[in-house]
């Protein structure tokens, strides 16, 4: 028995050791991209990493801009962006978010972003043809890392997806779908099939919220009514406020 277990643990070890010696690579190369891109420059504490020539200083600038309008945002806040140009680059940093426009990865802190149009400012995705802003999709992520800092891990880990989604979308005030879209799918009944137009639900959930009810962030996070009939309730406004076509 002792043999077997001996055997045993020795073949663990070396099968760990092989794993961490394959694994570390990537974490290293995904804490510290930097040499995989051309062009990285800081400005005001925000780094922006890219394959093409950028205006860092305006695109910082508007960055912070934007995420001013949070409560919980903290002028010290350093953050490090990494544009990439192809869908498949993005899947190296996000390979289990690869369909995801953007992504803050709390282990590296940094921020990754899907193929951008650097001439438009568009930030795309593999699974569709819809487009995200590059200074909203940047906030959005920087927003995600300002609740991580003021919540930690786990407490952010926690939180309800309408809130750790919804939140950041508030402070953009862009989602992937517009509200008549999203009351499109809401009239035919499918929207909760659609993950990516459920974020115009959770945008239009803290605004209501914020707007409506007189939430702040602190009382975002400890809302404790149902989410059915909060949806519920948005769903409602979301079909009265949509534009309708002048006749």
């Amino acid at each position: 028995m002792k043999k077997f277990l001996k055997i045993l643990f020795i073949g663990n070890l070396k099968t760990n050791l092989i794993m961490v010696l394959l694994i570390t690579p990537y974490f290293l190369y995904c804490l510290y991209p930097d040499l995989n891109f051309e062009f990285c420059e800081s400005h005001d504490r925000v780094k922006i990493c890219s394959h093409e020539k950028i205006d860092v200083t305006s695109t910082a600038e508007q960055i912070r801009a934007m995420l001013s309008e949070s409560e919980i945002y903290d002028p010290s806040l350093s953050l490090s962006i990494y544009i990439t140009q192809s869908h498949n680059e993005y899947r190296i940093f996000a390979p289990i978010q690869k369909k995801s426009f953007a992504l803050y990865q709390p282990f590296s802190r940094n921020i990754y972003i899907n193929k951008t149009d650097l001439s438009t400012k568009k930030v795309s995705r593999s699974t569709d043809e819809r487009h995200r802003g590059l200074i909203p999709t940047v906030v959005h992520e920087a927003t995600h890392k300002m609740i991580y800092n003021k919540l930690g891990f786990f407490k952010s880990f926690m939180l309800p997806t309408w809130v750790s989604e919804g939140y950041p979308d508030f402070i953009t005030n862009e989602s992937t779908y517009s509200v008549e879209a999203a009351a499109l799918l809401i009239e035919e009944q499918t929207i909760e099939d659609n993950p990516s137009a459920m974020y115009r639900v959770y945008l239009e959930t803290v605004k209501y919220l914020f707007e409506e009810k007189g939430y702040d962030f602190q009382m975002l996070i400890n809302h404790k009514g149902e989410w059915s009939q909060l949806k519920n309730t948005v769903f409602k406004r979301i079909l009265k406020n949509k534009k309708r076509p002048s006749t």
